[in-house]
């Protein structure tokens, strides 16, 4: 990355050190982008995504973004323009991806896998009330949120989860706020990856900083569809 001038484009030196300056997520902010992670220093983290800085940033820089921005968009420079991604490393979602242009959230799904000594830690743990104990934990998958709790705090490893990212697109505040809309669930992070590529691409085709301008109840499908088929 080059280093910040007076046209907004910011340093990875830079981005490293506002990284360094937060505790629980790790945010880069410039005049055209905001980008925030949860850290690795959450407890209720589920997994690491220190991975996803460089390579959101990469992505970026591949596609030119601050300087298309500096190109076709007027008054960049104003807070409320700013292209925003969140990656939430659990359902608290402290990164706030519901209110961003891209939002991911990672869950952890729970299933059963033998050797229940029926001590009720999970059920007792659980603040949905997805579980009940029988002869072993049942989960009410309607009402749980996948943040993983019972996972940890079973002693008899009896409860395994299935990790996946929840990517939401459209999410913002100011004068008409609104929240972000559901996309697709992936297994796979270089897929999350791909997405947030397409999205970018998405962003110039409409020559709008926040997708939330143009993505609606009514046009989200036909959204949904191009930016899945960049990834087929």
């Amino acid at each position: 990355m080059k280093k910040r001038n007076q046209d907004g484009i910011v340093s990875q030196e830079r981005y490293l050190r506002l990284v360094e300056k937060t505790r629980l997520f790790g945010t880069s902010q410039g005049d055209v982008y905001e980008i925030k992670i949860c850290r690795n220093s959450c407890p209720m983290i589920l997994s690491d995504l220190s991975r996803f800085q460089d390579r959101i940033l990469d992505i970026l820089e591949k596609h030119d973004f601050e300087s298309w921005v500096r190109r076709n968009v007027k008054n960049y420079f104003l807070a409320h323009n700013r292209f925003k991604i969140s990656i939430a490393g659990c359902p608290n979602a402290c990164t706030e991806p519901q209110i961003k242009d891209i939002g991911v959230i990672l869950r952890a799904k729970p299933f059963y896998n033998g050797d229940c000594n029926q001590c009720r830690l999970c059920e007792k743990t659980c603040r949905e009330n997805a579980i009940v104990i029988s002869d072993y934990p049942e989960f009410d998958y309607g009402r749980c949120v996948a943040c993983g709790a019972c996972e940890r705090v079973c002693k008899q490893n009896a409860i395994t989860t299935e990790k996946y990212f929840d990517v939401y697109i459209g999410g913002k505040l100011g004068r008409h706020p609104q929240f972000a809309l559901y996309v697709e669930s992936f297994k796979d992070e270089r897929e999350v990856l791909r997405i947030i590529e397409a999205i970018v691409g998405l962003v110039k085709e409409y020559n709008k900083t926040r997708i939330g301008e143009f993505v609606n109840e009514e046009n989200i499908g036909k959204i949904r569809n191009c930016i899945l088929n960049e990834v087929k």
